[in-house]
C-alpha cells in the first residue's frame, strides 16, 4: 500500500468532508498534479480517493519527474456537473495523457482547458501514456471498475478492458485522457483508513 514500501514517499493527507459524509478531498501526492479548476471539483468517495493516491505514489516510484495530470472527479456534495454530466457519483475520475516534453494540461478561468495534449498530436507520449494504464490495470484488482475509456488502440488491444468511443456511445471525447469508474470496492481495513484519516490531524 502506498507510502509502506519505500519510506522516502511520504503518507498522503486525505481530508473528510465535514458537510458531507462518505466524501473525501483528493490530497497532493508525488505523482500527479491538479489538471482542472477549482479545486471544488476534486472530492470522491473513499475507494475513488484510496485509488488515484495509490496510482500517483507507484507512479512517482518509477517516474519521479513525469506527473500524470488529475481531471475531475465530482463536487463534495455530489451535485451534477452541467459541462461534464458523468462525474457526479464521486466514484469517476478522469487521468490525462502525458505530454513527450513536460507539457502539462491546466486551466484558464476564461480560456478554459490549456495545454491539451490528444494522442493524435506529435507531442502525445504514447509510451508513457501506455504505462499509466498498465498501473491502472495492475490497480484493477484491489480497486475494481466498471468502466475504463479510453482511444489509443494500442492500449484498447493490450488492455481489453479498456473501450473507445466507438464502442461506448454514451461517451465522447476520449482523445486527451482516460475515464475510470470505480465500482466503489477498496482493499484497506478500517483501521487503516482510520491511520490515514487521523494524519490530518496529527500534523
Amino acid at each position: 500500500m502506498f507510502g509502506s514500501a519505500r519510506p522516502a514517499v511520504p503518507p498522503p493527507l486525505i481530508v473528510p468532508s465535514m458537510g458531507y459524509p462518505g466524501m473525501f478531498q483528493v490530497p497532493s501526492a508525488p505523482g500527479h498534479y491538479f489538471a482542472r479548476a477549482p479545486m471544488a471539483r476534486f472530492w470522491g468517495q473513499l475507494p475513488l480517493v484510496l485509488f488515484i493516491t495509490q496510482l500517483s505514489v507507484e507512479w512517482a516510484l518509477e517516474h519521479p519527474t513525469r506527473p500524470f495530470g488529475l481531471g475531475d472527479l465530482a463536487h463534495e456534495d455530489r451535485r451534477a456537473m452541467p459541462d461534464h454530466k458523468s462525474h457526479s457519483t464521486g466514484l469517476g475520475v478522469d487521468l490525462y495523457v502525458i505530454n513527450k516534453v513536460g507539457i502539462q494540461r491546466g486551466w484558464d478561468v476564461e480560456r478554459g482547458p490549456t495545454g491539451v495534449t490528444t494522442i493524435h498530436q506529435k507531442g502525445y507520449d504514447a509510451a508513457l501514456t501506455f504505462e499509466l494504464a498498465q498501473l491502472v490495470t495492475k490497480l484493477k484488482k484491489d480497486f475494481p471498475f466498471i468502466q475504463a475509456l479510453f482511444n489509443d488502440e494500442k492500449v484498447k488491444k493490450a488492455m481489453p478492458h479498456f473501450h473507445t468511443d466507438k464502442e461506448d456511445r454514451r461517451s465522447s471525447q476520449h482523445d486527451d485522457h482516460i475515464h475510470v469508474l470505480l465500482q466503489g470496492k477498496h482493499p484497506y481495513t478500517p483501521e487503516r483508513v482510520a491511520e490515514l484519516l487521523r494524519i490530518r490531524y496529527d500534523l
